[in-house]
């Protein structure tokens, strides 16, 4: 065939004609194509090498454990850490298939498979029967097969099992709870109810779980609960754990409700448990209409006795078929001129089958006989409001002739008699209320030393963790001073990044030590000098504030009862932010004060700085919470929370008032009445 000639070039759909002169035109182009492709691949070559030296000492150093396969699971590389959970060395496990070395279990064989199918990052974590443990592992797979990074978290997995376990008993023990309970958040947010709630309220916990508390408390004691749930935040011990109220049912009818309230530490949430008491609030006012009725009958049938005798035996017999068809104790006692009850002169049946005596036996008695030894001392008290008042509520425990003790609310009232004071004394026992009200005081112990123990754990977690990183930053460092320069540009950098957060973690793990070291308690206070704080606080930043030509203004200070130090710290931190977060065309302007209320001081730290948008204002008191980043402004996200935390702890609240470039104003409150003066 000669040049002339054409070419026939058989494909598969057809024939293409092409010239050989031009077909050799091409091939001269591609060979120059190729000799370029041939450079550039020795160049790659020689690059690919360094780059897999560098990998490989990264992989070598990391602290996670690595291996790389093939697609055909054949193990190809594998770094110390591996060898170490494996119990193999390098040498053995080159070349090997991986799950001849590893029997899997089924769910690592299947996140392989689907790792290698899809060529898809997965992460999972799965349980080696072989080590016993719990792995976290990373699948990276790529066009010839994966690399696998993992480490062990056999310590979190047992610490979210132990967890888990508290949560489950706590829960059920709130479920169980034979009274309508409920948790209450700071802000009144009803975050959890158990089943006996549903029941009597009427809402399904998905209704009534994140709405707010008020939406049903009944409107005349909205004002009552608020001011409660405040002063409780503030101390304890100054509203009451037990009263009545008024919560309003699904259906808009009222109820009467007997109700306990304590304290959780944790969150400053609130454990609500109450008795629906509506219909004893009926009895008892039906029992009143009757009492004042057969008072009136009685003393007007006394004066007319001879004339009506009929009618009142009548009235005397639909008497004694309330009086003893009625569910509580009622007797009947005559007192002397002080009001000290004498014998008694009429008894219910409830009162013989409550405490065994007889009606006969019970005429030759007087309540100090059926009221247990250690409670007698109170018995002139009553009388003594009884008198004054002519009706008293109060609790006492009966014994019974076996000896057994009844826990019983009484309501005495006292009426004139055929022209003698006479007491009317309606018992109810209130046993079973009492093993609630113990349940529910046991559960709020228990929570109490749950978080208890949650803080010295995560103290000593937290001092626990410095040793390793101790030891990370030296060894850093080490190798810094060492090798610094030897390596390429990015192998020092990579050192400082190290070092750089070694410190900062370190700083990180200081604050949440000092955190977890804050108390809830208030033992160990003492008065402290505001003043004198202040003072050691301004030389203590005497550097930062020449620095940034800080100017403090500040009015007197009182003294309180409290812990020197960490309210130093308050100081400190509060001044010390005013300083650092300041515009940079200003000098810091900043004033401090105190007010004297009627219960508390309320201080407040007013700067010129940046100021705080208002989205964040609650968010910076979090533990941990940065609005800005490190290079921008250095800290731990920690001084705050700490803050908030000492301040609670002495019985205050802390809060701030900020707007954007004007500046902010921190305040925070502590109790006058912890003042020794």
């Amino acid at each position: 065939m000669n040049k002339s000639s054409l070419m026939n070039i058989k494909l598969e759909y057809g024939v293409v004609e092409i010239k050989e002169k031009d077909l050799l035109k091409e091939v001269e182009k591609l060979e120059e194509v190729n000799e370029t492709l041939v450079s550039e691949f020795r160049y790659y070559i020689t690059t690919e090498k360094e780059s897999k030296r560098r990998i490989k000492q990264i992989l070598e150093n990391i602290m996670e454990s690595y291996f790389e396969m093939d697609n055909k699971w054949h193990i190809l590389d594998l770094n110390h850490n591996a060898e170490i959970e494996f119990d193999k060395k390098k040498e053995e496990l080159i070349g090997k298939v991986f799950w001849n070395e590893f029997p899997p279990n089924k769910p690592i064989w299947d996140n392989f498979r689907r790792a290698q199918q899809e060529k898809k990052h997965i992460k999972f974590e799965a349980y080696s029967p072989i080590s016993n443990k719990w792995f976290e592992m990373h699948i990276h797979p790529f066009e010839d097969g994966a690399s696998v990074y993992f480490h062990d978290i056999s310590e979190r997995k047992k610490l979210e099992h132990d967890l888990k376990e508290s949560e489950e008993k706590y829960r059920t023990i709130f479920e169980n709870t034979i009274n309508p309970t409920m948790i209450i958040e700071e802000d009144m947010t009803i975050s959890m109810v158990n089943d006996e709630f549903e029941r009597v309220s009427g809402y399904l916990k998905k209704e009534i779980e994140g709405t707010n508390w008020t939406e049903m408390i009944a409107t005349e004691d909205i004002g009552m609960m608020m001011k409660y749930h405040c002063l409780r935040r503030i101390n304890p011990d100054a509203a009451p754990r037990r009263y009545e109220a008024h919560l309003v049912h699904k259906n808009g009818e009222i109820m009467d409700v007997y109700m306990t309230i304590g304290l959780i530490s944790e969150r400053n949430r609130s454990i609500v448990s109450f008795m629906d008491i509506t219909e004893i609030k009926k009895d008892e006012a039906e029992l009143e209409k009757y009492r004042t009725h057969l008072e009136e009958i009685v003393e007007k049938r006394t004066e007319e006795l001879e004339e009506v005798n009929k009618a009142l035996v009548e009235s005397e017999e639909k008497f004694r078929e309330l009086f003893n068809k009625a569910d509580d104790m009622i007797t009947l006692v005559e007192l002397n001129e002080k009001g000290i009850p004498g014998r008694f002169i009429e008894v219910n049946n409830v009162a013989s089958q409550r405490l065994g005596y007889t009606r006969e036996e019970f005429m030759d008695m007087t309540p100090a006989d059926i009221v247990a030894p250690e409670k007698l001392m109170e018995i002139p008290e009553n009388a003594a409001k009884l008198i004054e008042n002519d009706c008293v509520r109060f609790e006492i425990v009966h014994k019974t002739k076996k000896g057994k003790r009844i826990p019983v609310e009484v309501v005495n009232h006292v009426f004139t008699l055929r022209g003698k004071k006479v007491s009317l004394a309606i018992s109810r026992d209130i046993t079973e209320r009492k093993q609630h009200e113990e349940e529910l005081e046991k559960l709020v112990k228990d929570l109490k030393r749950s978080n208890e123990e949650l803080e010295k754990f995560a103290y000593v977690a937290s001092h626990d963790l410095q040793e390793p990183l101790r030891t990370i930053a030296s060894f850093t460092q080490l190798l810094e001073r060492r090798y610094k320069g030897k390596f390429d540009k990015d192998a020092d950098e990579f050192m400082d990044y190290v070092i750089g957060a070694s410190f900062r973690m370190k700083k990180q793990i200081e604050g949440l030590l000092e955190y977890s070291k804050v108390k809830t308690d208030q033992s160990g206070f003492q008065p402290v000098n505001l003043g004198t704080v202040l003072s050691q606080v301004i030389e203590n930043l005497r550097s930062l504030i020449e620095e940034n030509g800080a100017v403090i203004n500040h009015s007197p200070l009182p003294t309180v009862m409290g812990d020197y130090d960490q309210l130093r710290r308050v100081f400190q931190n509060l001044l010390g932010n005013a300083i650092k977060f300041r515009k940079q065309d200003i000098y810091p302007i900043i004033d401090i004060s105190a007010r004297e209320n009627k219960e508390e001081y309320m201080f407040s730290i007013e700067d010129n700085g940046i100021g705080i948008e208002e989205q964040y204002m609650e968010r910076i008191f979090v533990i941990f919470q940065r609005l800005h980043t490190m290079e921008l402004y250095k800290g731990t996200g920690i001084g705050l929370s700490v803050v908030k935390r000492i301040v609670e702890r002495h019985g205050g609240r802390i809060w701030v008032e900020s707007e954007p470039d004007v500046g902010s104003t921190f305040y925070f409150t502590l109790p006058i009445n912890n003042v020794k003066q």
